[in-house]
């Protein structure tokens, strides 16, 4: 008899191991099982972030190129009885920024080299519509370095100091610089008079908090964006990586 106890406790505890491994067994597997599927989630969360601020960073270049073809429009409406020539050529210039518009821009980044042509073509065009006495200069180095920015990412800033910082009855004037502190860092400096009947605040429209998402999704905490707003000047600095 005490053979048969201990035979039926031995197989009751034989039975309750065996209950309990197959137990443990189903847990982890329930386990593992959950973590495949929050690794999975994870990733698709991922893959809809990117898109998400993909699709965000088109829409944003895209709300610049409307707002600067309707700005280069008129102003070649405005060459074509002034001087029929100049038109021509800024029919020309014109041709070569949308290029620019419709087909670098596309991609993530750009060649500085690239950008700063743009940004030549367009001030010249600019200048050719202003009035002599707003003094305009736009300062790029020669040497650029062999880096890649974001495409567009200075033109609302740039419209804005045409836009804003010409006065028809006092002195006016835009100053663009471009700059390398360093292998790693470009600098912008684009400051132009600040004249009151211009001042209710455009300055910070639609143009600035395009730029500053932009550079929140393409440079997070790695840029610095400094606004001066005195009675005199608009000044806007940015430093970013590349």
């Amino acid at each position: 008899m005490g053979q048969q106890r201990m035979a039926a406790v031995y197989g009751v505890r034989n039975l309750s191991d065996k209950i309990l491994f197959m137990i443990l067994i189903m847990a982890f597997n329930l386990l593992l099982k959950y973590f495949f599927m929050q690794q999975q989630k994870l990733r698709l969360e991922e893959t809809k972030s990117r898109e998400a601020i993909q699709t965000e960073l088109n829409f944003l270049k895209n709300q610049i190129s409307p707002h600067f073809f309707m700005n280069t429009l008129n102003n070649i409406h405005a060459l074509i009885d002034y001087d029929p020539d100049i038109a021509k050529e800024t029919v020309l210039s014109l041709s070569r920024m949308m290029r620019h518009i419709l087909y670098e821009s596309k991609s993530r980044r750009v060649h500085i080299k690239k950008e700063m042509d743009f940004i030549r073509s367009y001030v010249e065009l600019m200048r050719l519509k202003t009035s002599e006495k707003v003094a305009i200069s736009c300062n790029i180095p020669d040497n650029l370095p062999d880096k890649s920015i974001p495409p567009l990412i200075f033109t609302s800033l740039i419209e804005n100091a045409f836009k804003h910082g010409v006065s028809l009855k006092e002195k006016s004037y835009i100053c663009i610089d471009f700059s390398f502190p360093d292998e790693g860092h470009m600098k912008c400096r684009i400051a132009n008079s600040n004249h009151s009947a211009n001042r209710q605040g455009e300055h910070k429209g639609i143009g600035l908090e395009n730029t500053k998402r932009r550079l929140d999704i393409e440079f997070p905490s790695a840029y610095i964006l400094e606004i001066s707003d005195t009675p005199n000047e608009y000044t806007v600095n940015i430093n970013i990586p590349i």
